[in-house]
């Protein structure tokens, strides 16, 4: 089940990076306050996206450490 909400996490995070990430591209003008808090935006997704990868992978190393153990 954990498996799963992470997953969707993910998808959910990676969905809000696509948009934010398209928002900044489509800035007509340089909007130096819109792109500032769309940076800001972007990075603290990317950076919660990166902290569910992270979390990931050190479960999958752990449980492949104690399949080993066993």
């Amino acid at each position: 089940m954990k498996s799963l909400n992470n997953q969707v996490s993910r998808s959910r995070l990676k969905s809000k990076i696509a948009f934010i990430e398209k928002q900044i591209s489509s800035l007509d003008n340089y909007l130096p306050e819109t792109y500032e808090y769309l940076m800001s935006v972007l990075d603290s997704q990317k950076c919660l996206l990166a902290e569910i990868e992270v979390k990931n992978f050190f479960l999958n190393v752990d449980n492949d450490q104690e399949g080993i153990n066993e």
